[in-house]
């Protein structure tokens, strides 16, 4: 004869930890939402390696800069650097000196649609993009590798513009419109306000010693204006503008 089970007595709780009730689509997600997508991990570290690099690149230079110093900057280990795609240091600065050139086509084209034409224009894409540099790693990368690319071997993308092309046409617009003398030799005064920006941006740069670029800049601008005789050098310096900020 067989024994009748006891009954399991009723207690008011499960006696099973079964959920109250099933994730519904809301909580799927709302999970989704809280907790990154492998994408969103892989953007973010190839993001911080190339800021890593981009660093290393602007303070070493492209020869000193390795995968163990850039990893090391990251406090990654050397791996993390190939697992992402990035196969030697020519990929890493091709995709910062991309970055950055789209940076500078956004200031150029501000440039030509804000600023006035001639030397007011010239040098306000020459300072917005010195100041640029002083907001992150990319831009002082790109300078360098830019100097570099041609001892170094390095095979970059070409800018999305002609910077010798659009200082030269901005300084021929300044003879033309009367901001300069008739006499004024062109490829000269170019040459020369290159090398005066050139060479503020290298001492803050290289820190040599602290500088305000913002205020030595239109200085020194200021006075190789005057001595190259240009009719109003304190009005077309005011009239000079950060392109990196919204039109008021």
């Amino acid at each position: 004869m067989t024994k009748a089970r006891s009954p399991v007595p009723h207690t008011g709780e499960r006696a099973f930890p079964f959920p109250s009730r099933l994730p519904g689509a809301g909580d799927r997600r709302h999970y989704a939402d809280a907790m990154p997508t492998r994408q969103q991990q892989k953007a973010e570290t190839r993001s911080a390696i190339l800021h890593a690099a981009a660093t290393e690149f602007a303070t070493q230079g492209f020869a000193a800069a390795t995968f163990s110093s850039i990893a090391a900057r990251m406090g990654r280990p050397k791996s993390a650097l190939s697992y992402y795609q990035f196969r030697s240091k020519d990929e890493m600065a091709c995709a910062i000196v991309e970055e950055q050139f789209a940076v500078w086509e956004r200031f150029h084209a501000a440039a030509l649609a804000q600023a006035p034409a001639g030397l007011p224009r010239l040098l306000s894409l020459l300072l917005t993009t010195a100041l640029d540099t002083r907001s992150g790693p990319y831009g002082g990368a790109t300078v360098r590798l830019l100097l570099e690319r041609t001892r170094r071997g390095i095979d970059l993308p070409e800018p999305p513009f002609d910077w010798t092309a659009f200082i030269r046409g901005e300084v021929e617009e300044a003879v033309a419109s009367g901001q300069l003398p008739p006499s004024s030799s062109v490829q000269e005064v170019a040459d020369m306000i290159t090398s005066t920006s050139f060479g503020v941006y290298e001492a803050d740069n290289q820190g040599l010693r602290p500088v305000d670029l913002r205020v030595e800049l239109p200085q020194m601008w200021r006075k190789l204006l005057t001595g190259l005789g240009a009719r109003d050098a304190d009005g077309l310096i005011s009239a000079v503008v950060d392109l990196s900020t919204e039109p008021s």
